[in-house]
């Protein structure tokens, strides 16, 4: 796997302009290193630890977004939710896959956040941002 140096960072690409969205990816980001982490150590105990919290974190993230996108009205959020659920089925099947490398796992997790955050999160904000009168509902608290 990669050396630290290329590890994904979060960056202000990644901002989506919603503090609370924005600290929970940036929470993915650090789950995200410590799989990568444990893979170019070859820790292939501690990388299985590392997915199995960055799923337990995935569930969560999602439910508080899913929540915000229908309380605005995101007219999209059926797709948006099913992006979600293919995530955590195939971490799941990572996970329950005998054999599997981690940086299998990690490869596909490092992929799917940059591909979801920069595409349809960023479809999400693009449609708040164009909307007449802006939506005002809080995003849910973080547990």
């Amino acid at each position: 796997m990669a050396q630290s140096a290329e590890l994904l960072q979060w960056s202000n690409d990644f901002r989506l302009g919603i503090p609370e969205v924005d600290q929970e990816h940036r929470t993915f980001f650090g789950l995200l290193h410590d799989i990568e982490t444990c893979v170019a150590a070859g820790d292939d105990p501690g990388a299985r630890v590392a997915l199995a919290a960055l799923r337990d974190y995935a569930e969560q993230h999602f439910s508080h977004e899913e929540e915000f996108l229908d309380a605005v009205g995101y007219p999209d959020l059926a797709r948006h939710r099913a992006e979600h659920a293919v995530f955590m089925r195939d971490v799941k099947v990572l996970e329950a896959t005998p054999g599997v490398p981690t940086t299998v796992a990690a490869l596909m997790a490092r992929a799917w956040i940059a591909t979801h955050i920069l595409g349809t999160d960023r479809r999400y904000t693009r449609w708040l941002d164009e909307a007449d009168e802006p939506p005002r509902v809080e995003y849910p608290a973080q547990e």
